[in-house]
């Protein structure tokens, strides 16, 4: 049976792995260098290498002409712009496929999806492809998350923008009489400033033996870990740890504070009520208004009791969770302060007004040389984001703040 390209590759990357073994061996010993039979050894591995290489070349060019003659007879085989579109993300996904595995360089890419997979000149970084980087969005925006609640948003270049802002809360109607001038006071629009900040993932190597097992779907879950490690990152940054200065700026730094808890270690349902009436209702309202706190903090609140002994707030028959706190949902982030003195456990209002910029997704760089001696191969994800509470002065979201304690 005739190989196709993409086996021939997976052949080249495995006798190139094997060289460079062997070159790492000579090298290692005493007296460097090859002895007569692992050099006829290597040049023999030079030669199969430098044949496939070449085999490889031809395939393309014939795949190329074959494709530029189907355009030409066919308008690019009678396929719809839609069709065509899926056709290319499908071959920007398996490139990115082939270069994550070593089957490819950056050179073996097509001109056309080189430029879309890989920025500038780098040679190790690639940007995960829309078809990929679509399904990672959607997992990271999963139902009943902190990035599902937030307005998060993707755009194609880094340029810093403006989100305008204007506050209408304490303006009204008011009669004009006849040929009068309108003395009102004028609204004024405001904007918050959104750059882009660059911020990575620990590095994970892998070993080369993994990523050329054809068996083995190692690339999604490299993919998988270093989503999840950009989620929880930017979850905290983007909760409580984002300074605002060149950085992200955290929710609850932006975030306006609703009502002080009586005690240092423990909720009320008086606070709870508190808190959401502090609140416009135009950002609170049964629609719009949610509470956030982590998973310990819900907890407690699931056990506040009445007079009599009777749990507050009613479990869900089916789950036996609490999923709404008088009658807004709630959004259990673990980024989340627990409850302690002078904490922010708990916050309330509509989570959208939080603006949360990525550019392009997430891309990855691959370290091919830095871990060779292990016969590894390093993945580091890197994203550019920034994030802010969109506020003219009208807090849509508020915190509740424990109290300070002895």
């Amino acid at each position: 049976m005739k190989k196709t390209i993409k086996e021939l590759k997976e052949e080249r990357a495995a006798l190139a792995a094997k060289m460079s073994q062997m070159l790492d061996v000579a090298e290692e010993r005493e007296a460097k260098g090859f002895t007569p039979e692992e050099r006829a050894r290597y040049d023999g591995l030079k030669k199969e290498y430098e044949a496939l290489d070449e085999r490889i070349a031809l395939l393309e060019e014939d795949e190329a002409r074959a494709a530029s003659s189907a355009r030409r007879v066919g308008g690019d085989d009678g396929k719809t712009a839609e069709e065509r579109a899926a056709r290319h993300q499908e071959e920007l996904r398996s490139a990115f496929i082939d270069y994550m595995r070593g089957a490819a360089t950056k050179g073996d890419i097509k001109p056309e999806l080189r430029a879309e997979l890989f920025t500038g000149t780098a040679e190790n970084q690639i940007i995960i492809p829309k078809l990929v980087s679509d399904q990672v969005v959607h997992a990271l925006k999963s139902t009943g998350t902190f990035l599902e609640a937030i307005d998060l948003v993707i755009t194609q270049n880094a340029i810093p923008y403006t989100k305008a802002t204007l506050n209408t809360t304490d303006k009204a109607l008011k009669k004009l009489a006849e040929g009068s001038a309108n003395t009102t006071d004028k609204v004024q629009f405001q904007g918050v400033s959104i750059s882009a900040y660059d911020y990575v993932t620990p590095i994970f190597p892998i070993h080369i033996a993994l990523l050329e097992g054809t068996n083995v779907d190692v690339e999604a879950t490299i993919v998988e870990a270093v989503a999840e490690c950009v989620r929880r990152g930017l979850q905290e940054l983007a909760t409580k740890t984002g300074t605002g200065s060149n950085d992200i700026k955290a929710l609850l730094t932006a975030a306006t504070k609703g009502v002080t808890a009586a005690s240092d270690t423990a909720i009320t349902y008086d606070d709870l009520v508190d808190l959401m009436s502090s609140v416009d209702n135009a950002y609170g309202n049964s629609e719009r208004g949610r509470f956030m706190m982590n998973s310990t903090t819900k907890a407690k609140i699931m056990k506040i009791k009445d007079d009599n002994g009777n749990p507050i707030f009613i479990r869900d028959v089916q789950t036996g969770d609490v999923s709404h706190i008088l009658g807004r949902r709630v959004i259990v982030n673990e980024s989340m302060p627990d409850i302690a003195a002078s904490a922010k456990p708990i916050a309330f209002g509509d989570f959208k007004y939080y603006h949360l910029r990525m550019v392009q997704g997430i891309r990855m760089t691959v370290f091919k040389e830095k871990y060779a001696d292990k016969l590894e191969v390093g993945f580091m994800g890197h994203v550019r984001a920034d994030g802010n509470l969109i506020d003219a002065g009208t807090h849509p979201v508020k915190y509740l703040e424990m109290g300070a304690g002895a």
